[in-house]
């Protein structure tokens, strides 16, 4: 399963499985810091 991206909007959303598998913890905080990436409804949105 590849994270999917709609042409509406440039973003990817991945399940918390790939999730895990792409990021460590630390990585997650970063990322979230840089604002690259949110959580909403649940749902990781990774952001350009």
């Amino acid at each position: 399963m590849k994270p999917c991206a709609t042409e509406k909007e440039e973003k990817i959303y991945l399940d918390w499985q790939q999730f895990h598998k792409l990021f460590t913890t630390r990585q997650w905080i970063g990322l979230q810091d840089l604002g690259l990436i949110e959580i909403i409804n649940g749902k990781i949105i990774y952001l350009y």
